[in-house]
């Protein structure tokens, strides 16, 4: 079937300004972290090694280092996750009202049936920071919504768990390797400098991948819960790497919303717009 034969939405997009924030949120805690760790390493290489090389026995201070890194991972898990807590509710929020107005368009007759959220709480349980959404009218979130939402905050952990994990791997390899090879000041400076940007690199291109991927995610089961059946691939051109695919195969075709299109032609996956890394592809209602 082809656009023309169906009444379809405008693309369904996310609201820019929400992905900002939380890519500057999490780059700022990573910089502060980075920060901390390469003034950590300066001061110990300083007071022991000196500005020319290998100059006494720093082992207790290597040890210091390394147990700080305990101390800056669980700031990153703490206000990371508190970081990422806020980035879904908000864009659940953003996906309500998005949802809300795509079902207008797609169904001009049909009253706006979706309950947007109004207020947005944190609460810190066991370790796991739990949403609470209060509801127009009080009406609960359905449970197929709370799994969405659980597997996006444990999606988002699990990555950015890993960055800050690397980094401070790559962090003990150069400090191992200036020890063993008499490195100077300069030259552990340097590693430092170029590993922390390297860093802040990863955390902004996940921060706002991840954000793409969790909206998609809303907007999907959002529109399962409404009766939508059929969605629109549209392709933006907005993406740091178009795919061709997504560009000349997938782009204006319409699709099963419980049975997504393959995205990825080498592995055969599945999925939806924004899915794959660095897509920026978005999606239309469709009313069949």
């Amino acid at each position: 079937m082809n656009r023309q034969e169906a009444v379809h939405s405008k693309p369904i997009a996310i609201t820019y300004p929400v992905v900002r924030n939380f890519r500057t949120t999490m780059i700022g805690l990573a910089r502060r972290i980075i920060i901390k760790t390469y003034n950590d390493v300066k001061d110990s290489y300083t007071r022991d090694i000196g500005a020319t090389g290998l100059d006494g026995d720093i082992d207790e201070d290597l040890y210091m280092i390394r147990q700080k890194r305990y101390e800056y991972e669980l700031l990153w898990r703490e206000e990371g996750e508190e970081a990422v807590a806020k980035l879904l509710a908000k864009l659940l929020k953003n996906s309500s009202l998005s949802v809300e107005r795509a079902l207008r368009e797609i169904r001009p007759e049909q009253k706006a049936v979706f309950p947007a959220p109004e207020v947005m709480e944190y609460e810190r349980q066991n370790d796991f920071y739990t949403t609470q959404w209060a509801l127009k009218k009080n009406e609960p979130l359905n449970p197929r919504m709370k799994n969405v939402l659980k597997a996006s905050f444990a999606g988002n952990m699990t990555i950015f768990n890993q960055i800050m994990s690397d980094y401070f791997s790559k962090v003990d390899g150069i400090i191992s390797r200036g020890v063993q090879n008499g490195a100077t000041l300069s030259q552990i400076k340097e590693e430092m400098h170029a590993l922390g940007n390297q860093t802040l690199r990863r955390v902004s291109d996940v921060a706002e991948d991840q954000a793409y991927k969790d909206f998609t995610s809303m907007i999907v089961q959002q529109g399962k819960e409404q009766g939508v059946k059929k969605f629109m691939w549209v392709h933006t051109y907005k993406g740091k790497r178009p795919r061709l695919f997504h560009k000349n195969v997938l782009n204006g075709k319409i699709f099963d919303i419980d049975n997504p299109p393959i995205i990825e032609p080498k592995t055969g996956i599945r999925g939806y717009p924004a899915q794959l890394p660095y897509c920026r592809c978005q999606m239309s209602f469709v009313n069949i």
